[in-house]
């Protein structure tokens, strides 16, 4: 169709080791990320590779917002990158405070990311990138957070 964006020519893959992959939530894609800072969407039929797209660093975790529109990628360099699922474009860049946000989960609503780092999880605003847990300046250290998740009602982490 003529609205889709052109399709971003893929390369043949990851050459360093891949830490997360998830399905896309139409069942038809897959995502994975890598130590070579590569984010690559393939086709779950077939194999194939759609699209691939790098970020600054090495892509940690990446998890596909409800909706299946917008991809959130942690990276070693204390960011998180969302990414449009369907061609790889850029939409926000998030600096995270401290040390390197090793995990990524989005709210049932898609409204707001959590992310686990630093010894706290916090949450962020996904539309504008606004930090809105823990306050900025929170000094509180609660442990090494690696994964999160979120219940399907939202209700709990």
């Amino acid at each position: 169709p003529a609205d889709e964006a052109p399709q971003k020519e893929p390369g043949p893959g990851h050459y360093e080791d891949v830490f997360t992959v998830c399905f896309l939530p139409d069942g038809k894609h897959v995502v994975s990320c890598s130590e070579d800072s590569a984010v690559l969407v393939w086709n779950a039929a077939d194999g194939k590779p759609v699209w691939g797209e790098s970020v600054s660093s090495s892509a940690k975790v990446v998890a596909c917002s409800p909706d299946g529109k917008t991809l959130a990628v942690t990276s070693d360099d204390r960011t998180i990158h969302l990414l449009s699922a369907k061609d790889g474009a850029s939409q926000r860049v998030i600096k995270v405070p401290g040390g390197s946000h090793w995990t990524v989960a989005w709210s049932v609503d898609g409204k707001r990311l959590l992310t686990g780092g630093d010894h706290m999880i916090y949450q962020w605003d996904a539309a504008t990138g606004k930090q809105l847990f823990p306050p900025p300046k929170n000094d509180h250290v609660h442990g090494a957070i690696t994964r999160i998740a979120i219940s399907p009602n939202g209700q709990a982490l």
